[in-house]
């Protein structure tokens, strides 16, 4: 009986052991399947930045930040690797922008743009050429840049007018249509010359005169052509006088006040101390981010004056809007404020005035809904802000803001060719006026 006791003991025993082992190796399977999964998303997620510009990696994989470690470290396992490649193929993204439409006599500009797309987990050097055809013609170069790791928080921008890349007398009064490439060479950063690297150091963006003759010699790791968005531009002699097009809403479109869902409007005033400096600095309220400017050119000017004005909710025309905005409260019956405004198909915000323009977005089903636009007056170099009316007071009241069409303001953006026609007037009921304190500071750039 106790031989019989031990043998079972023994059998129970090993079983027991051999379950662990195969719980072991599922889970080492399941661990290895898992990880193989996750860097195919990696990869489908690089291809898609790489075949389009306007790809955002955390829109296709909201779990992106984990998917991007997981690049990172296989590239420091193997930066020499497929992988390793295919993100430096990825760090950067290039794009051209230009006008829809604009005159002869003044001509619009062509912009080279270069943003950050993946970071790739290493050193890398990516130069890209930009090629151009008009209208089916020959390829003319657009302009080259050099784009590194430390340019990776931020892009750059470069504009030139279109005389600058295409023969003028082709440039005519009609509709045209701009084709674009981009060739991109990849560099091992490590393995350049020092001629090489000093003129990186100097310039990281040039139009059609600098070609970067040191990228013909170095070695490549790859080389490959991508094609970019084609771009149609109208140009004219002058504008004809129906040109954009005021249109009105359709029955489909319901009324205009329902494309408004505003929650409130806040517009931002700043006090500052007696004195004066080169600069001036305040935290805005939305996102207790401290921000800082240059002085106007006569520092007294700053009493009483607007800095900004937010939006907070849903705007969705249908049809672009290319208005005067006014601002009114219903508590003193009177305007507070009044800036020419552009507002876009889907809602963003794409300017009012001068300022320099700020967006949320959240994504609903396959689109972007803006909550909050937010337009920064005081962001110019020397701004010229808008004051508020004697005894506007702190405080939260309802109002409205009315929309009075304007050809003119649609007319300056060089890309709208039509516009919502019909006087809007749309309920605010939270119209927040609010001071925010500021303290002078000497700004470098700033006079």
């Amino acid at each position: 009986m106790a031989r019989y006791t031990w043998r079972r003991r023994v059998t129970v025993g090993a079983a027991a052991i051999g379950a662990i082992l195969v719980l072991a190796v599922v889970g080492a399977l399941v661990r290895r399947v898992r990880h193989q999964t996750e860097i195919e998303r990696v990869r489908w997620t690089l291809e898609q930045v790489i075949n389009n510009p306007h790809v955002e990696p955390l829109r296709s994989q909201p779990d992106w930040s984990h998917l991007q470690s997981l690049l990172h470290q296989e590239v420091r396992q193997n930066p020499n690797g497929d992988l390793a490649l295919l993100a430096q193929r990825a760090a950067c993204r290039v794009t051209v922008d230009a006008p829809s439409f604009g005159l002869v006599s003044e001509l619009p500009e062509l912009g080279l743009i270069v943003n950050p797309g993946v970071d790739p987990g290493k050193a890398f050097l990516n130069v890209v050429y930009v090629e151009g055809a008009l209208d089916d013609g020959p390829w003319e170069p657009i302009g080259s840049a050099a784009y590194q790791e430390k340019d990776e928080s931020s892009g750059f921008l470069e504009r030139s007018t279109l005389d600058n890349f295409f023969p003028p007398a082709k440039l005519t009064p009609t509709p045209h249509e701009i084709k674009l490439r981009a060739t991109f060479r990849f560099f091992d950063p490590g393995k350049l010359s020092a001629e090489a690297q000093n003129e990186i150091s100097k310039s990281r963006s040039a139009f059609v005169e600098n070609t970067w003759p040191w990228a013909q010699n170095a070695a490549l790791l790859f080389t490959e052509t991508r094609e970019l968005d084609t771009i149609s531009i109208n140009l004219f002699t002058e504008y004809p006088k129906d040109f954009p097009r005021a249109v009105s809403a359709t029955e489909a479109m319901g009324p205009p006040q329902s494309w408004f869902h505003l929650d409130r409007v806040r517009i931002l005033r700043v006090s500052l101390p007696a004195g004066n400096a080169t600069g001036f600095a305040l935290e805005w309220p939305h996102d207790k981010e401290k921000r800082s400017y240059c002085s106007p050119a006569n520092p007294a000017d700053l009493t009483n004056r607007v800095i900004g004005i937010e939006f907070l909710g849903r705007m969705e025309p249908p049809i672009p809007l290319a208005a005067d905005g006014t601002v009114w409260s219903d508590r003193d019956s009177k305007p507070l404020l009044s800036f020419p405004i552009v507002l876009g198909e889907l809602g963003q915000l794409y300017s009012v005035g001068n300022a320099s323009i700020g967006a949320n977005a959240v994504l609903i089903g396959s689109r972007d809904v803006w909550s909050s636009n937010m337009a920064d007056f005081a962001a110019e170099d020397h701004p010229s802000l808008k004051t508020l009316p004697d005894g506007t007071e702190d405080g939260i009241t309802s109002g409205h803001i009315d929309f009075v069409p304007s050809r003119s303001v649609a007319l300056a953006t060089k890309s709208l060719d039509r516009y919502f026609g019909e006087k809007l007037s749309v309920p605010v009921s939270s119209l927040e006026v609010i001071t925010v304190p500021g303290e002078w500071i000497q700004k470098e750039g700033c006079h």
